[in-house]
C-alpha cells in the first residue's frame, strides 16, 4: 500500500499487486520447505514464532560443521538484515509522510524522529532474549508480545481498515478509475466488478474471521 501510493499513474495496480502477492506466497513456501524438514530433524518446536530465527535456526547451523556453519549462519543473517531494511523503508515511510505533510515537519527530522523512536523499541525487544527475558507482558516476552501485538492485531486491523475505506467510503468511480487508469487497462476494467465486490463484501469478512482468530489464539 505504501508502494503503490507513489507508482506512475501509467502503472496497472492490479497488475503490481498480484504480483506482489503471488511473489510472497511462494518465497514463504520456499522458506517453509527448507527451514521445517531442518526444524522436525532436530526435534525442535515447529510453532516457536520468530524464536524460529534466532534461537532455533543457529541451533541447526551449529550441525552443519564447523566451516559451513559459520558461513551459512553469517550468509542467512545478512539476508535477514537486508529483508528488514526493505520492509522498514515501507513501513517508516507512513508515519514519516504522515509528520511531512499533515504535521509539517522536515523530511530529514521525520526520518531521524521515527529512526530512534524504533531503533529503541528494537533494541527493548532483542533485549528480551538476554538481560530482560524475565520481563513478560501477559504471559510473553517482550519480542513475542510486539510480534503478536503486530501480527495479529495491527497488520489484520490495518488491511480490514483498508477494504472498508476503499469499498464504503470511497466513491465507487474513484476506485474503478485508479484500478483502471481511468479505463485506459481493459482487462481491469472488465474485472473491476468482480474486485469491486470481493472489496467490498468477501474481502473484509476475510480479514475479520482471521482478527478474530487471532484474538482466541
Amino acid at each position: 500500500m505504501t508502494y503503490s501510493s507513489y507508482v506512475s499513474r501509467d502503472e496497472n495496480i492490479l497488475v503490481f499487486s498480484n504480483g506482489t502477492a503471488l511473489a510472497d506466497l511462494a518465497f514463504a513456501m520456499i522458506s517453509g520447505f527448507a527451514i521445517m524438514p531442518a526444524v522436525f530433524s532436530a526435534g525442535i518446536e515447529p510453532g516457536s514464532g520468530p524464536g524460529l530465527i534466532f534461537e532455533t535456526l543457529p541451533y541447526i547451523f551449529s550441525k552443519m560443521g564447523t566451516f559451513m556453519s559459520g558461513l551459512t549462519a553469517i550468509l542467512f543473517f545478512i539476508t535477514i538484515i537486508v529483508a528488514a531494511l526493505s520492509s522498514a523503508v515501507s513501513m517508516m515511510e507512513v508515519a514519516v509522510a504522515y509528520l511531512v505533510e499533515e504535521k509539517h515537519v522536515t523530511r530529514v527530522k521525520a526520518t531521524v524522529g521515527i529512526f530512534i523512536f524504533c531503533f529503541l523499541l528494537g533494541s527493548i525487544c532483542s533485549l528480551s532474549f538476554g538481560p530482560l527475558s524475565n520481563v513478560k507482558l501477559l504471559g510473553n516476552s517482550i519480542f513475542s508480545f510486539c510480534d503478536k501485538l503486530c501480527s495479529n492485531f495491527l497488520m489484520t486491523l490495518g488491511a480490514l481498515l483498508f477494504c472498508i475505506f476503499v469499498g464504503w467510503k470511497m466513491k465507487k468511480s474513484e476506485v474503478g478509475d485508479e484500478l483502471t487508469n481511468g479505463g485506459r487497462f481493459k482487462t481491469n476494467a472488465c474485472l473491476f466488478p468482480a474486485i469491486y465486490s470481493i472489496i467490498r463484501y468477501l474481502a473484509p469478512i476475510t480479514i475479520a474471521f482471521i482478527f478474530l482468530t487471532g484474538i482466541i489464539a
